[in-house]
């Protein structure tokens, strides 16, 4: 290969890469694989703690309101108040109760924003998480955000969606290694 062809194979590649920018598409996808790991199955928060801890009082919930149906009962397990009338939720001694009664929390006792999915779809752009997508503004910017509704929901709870310092490396070494995998011409003619 002459200077020449070399020089010109090599402003090919930066042109795809300005046009295309696969390695920081990788690089947020990877990114994103992480996050969704460490917030909903992990439940933790940026920092590496967990994300927090459920309140220990009791509370009453409405079917309606559960991803998971139940029959509505009393603090004594029965259907119907003493004067006939059916109760229209149901007690649980707190809130971690109710997540492992309706199936969720199976493995801990913090707190890991799974109820519905709404969140977690929410953040993901997609279905499920493990299809999690950043939105696309062009080749250089993506964005990964959540519905003001729901940043509402989470903001008691500090700075759950930021990235850790291993997220933050793991973003630079995949960039790295992406960038020099296209300069070595692997994957070309």
């Amino acid at each position: 290969m002459t200077t020449a062809q070399f020089i010109s194979r090599q402003n090919r590649i930066v042109e795809s890469i300005i046009k295309d920018n696969k390695p920081l598409l990788f690089a947020v996808k990877s990114t994103m694989a992480l996050q969704a790991k460490r917030i909903f199955l992990d439940g933790k928060n940026a920092e590496g703690t967990d994300i927090g801890t459920y309140s220990s009082n009791p509370i009453y919930v409405n079917p309606k309101n559960s991803p998971k149906k139940f029959t509505p009962k009393g603090k004594e397990g029965k259907s119907k108040f003493k004067n006939g009338n059916s109760h229209k939720t149901a007690y649980f001694n707190d809130y971690l109760s109710f997540k492992k009664y309706i199936g969720r929390n199976k493995n801990k006792s913090t707190v890991d924003l799974i109820l519905t999915g709404e969140l977690s779809k929410d953040w993901a752009n997609a279905e499920a998480i493990s299809k999690a997508n950043a939105t696309r503004l062009n080749a250089h910017h993506y964005v990964v955000g959540i519905k003001q509704s729901n940043a509402d929901k989470v903001a008691r709870y500090g700075n759950v969606f930021g990235l850790t310092s291993s997220e933050r490396r793991g973003f630079i070494k995949t960039i790295q290694f992406e960038l020099g995998k296209e300069l070595r011409f692997e994957n070309r003619n």
